[in-house]
């Protein structure tokens, strides 16, 4: 298995594990406001709300995790287009759109765009 395809999952892994902290906070913050809505509801709902915090952490360490493979990913891709920055792609574009016929341009945009979305 490739380093990018590593990286890959691992950030796949990540993004699942972010928006299920952020289905539990959800259901914590709508949980401790039923709570504070009844008699003594102040002091029940406080260990809701420390529970929410400990996942607001967890999301942040998942998070910050997120970018640091992000980056990664970047960094390899760059690495195999041998280290093509984005002025250089700019730049080739542009020549293109001189060079070619509209109409070749515009499809090759387009493939060029769903690959980048895939």
């Amino acid at each position: 298995m490739s380093t990018e395809t590593k990286l890959s999952e691992e950030r796949k892994s990540l993004v699942c594990r972010i928006e299920e902290i952020d289905q539990k906070r959800q259901y914590l913050k709508r949980k401790a406001w039923r709570v504070e809505r009844e008699r003594d509801g102040k002091r029940k709902a406080a260990p809701l709300k420390r529970e929410r915090e400990t996942f607001f952490a967890e999301r942040n360490r998942c998070r910050q995790r997120l970018v640091e493979v992000n980056h990664a990913i970047k960094e390899l891709r760059r690495a195999g287009l041998g280290g093509m920055d984005d002025s250089l792609a700019s730049s080739f574009m542009a020549v293109a759109k001189d060079k070619l016929d509209e109409s070749i341009y515009e499809d090759i945009l387009g493939q060029a765009a769903l690959r980048t979305k895939g």
